[in-house]
């Protein structure tokens, strides 16, 4: 089960949003990081009725980096990842986010967990947000687009009005759209951070509002 570490100085931090490695015996490799609506900073962008939402980008950043910390360079991806529940926070709330790579059993692949619980609340339960297992295998190449595939130009400016309409508040980071052309069974987009996040892009794999 997760186990709380004290509160920690930021600058031992591994990663922006993974936080620091704890000093746990029984698994692979644990990591702890307290979160809320406004930090990292980048979340307060990402709200969904009402409330800042993890989105699920964050989770595959938060799984691969992990498992890279964990593994070395034989872990090569993430297979299998499933949300089992969402990670909102109030503007005023405070969470204790933590993933814990479990060691392998036999050739299975290692499973990693995502957790949180409330910072505030003395020995409030952990609420499990997503599992994932690691993967060894080299990666499968993208499929390209067919001759046959014809795009039209469309304006992103119209999905981003739907998603409005829809109680999806994005901030300026995650409107990242640029240009879009979709057809029947490709589409292509043009996606450009603003500069207010090309720092913080460079402190991840792949930023959470760029790939998302």
């Amino acid at each position: 089960e997760p186990r709380t570490a004290p509160r920690r100085n930021a600058a031992t931090s591994v990663h922006d949003l993974l936080g620091e490695r704890m000093d746990v015996a029984g698994v692979a490799a644990q990591f702890e990081r307290r979160i809320r609506s406004s930090d990292p900073a980048w979340l307060a962008e990402h709200r969904i009725g009402g409330l800042s939402m993890m989105p699920m980008t964050a989770y595959l950043e938060l799984a691969l980096v992990a498992a890279r910390e964990a593994g070395g360079t034989t872990a090569q991806g993430i297979e299998h990842l499933e949300v089992a529940a969402p990670l909102s926070l109030h503007d005023d709330e405070e969470r204790v986010l933590q993933v814990i790579v479990d060691e392998p059993i036999g050739d299975a692949p290692a499973r990693l967990r995502i957790f949180s619980r409330d910072a505030g609340a003395h020995r409030s339960p952990w609420t499990l947000h997503a599992t994932a297992a690691i993967s060894r295998a080299e990666p499968l190449p993208l499929p390209a687009a067919t001759a046959g595939d014809t795009l039209q130009a469309a304006d992103p400016q119209r999905t981003y009005a739907r998603m409005r309409e829809l109680g999806i508040e994005f901030g300026p980071l995650f409107l990242p759209l640029r240009e879009l052309h979709s057809g029947e069974r490709a589409a292509r987009g043009v996606i450009e951070l603003p500069e207010s996040g090309r720092e913080q892009a460079a402190r991840y794999l792949m930023h959470p509002a760029l790939l998302d």
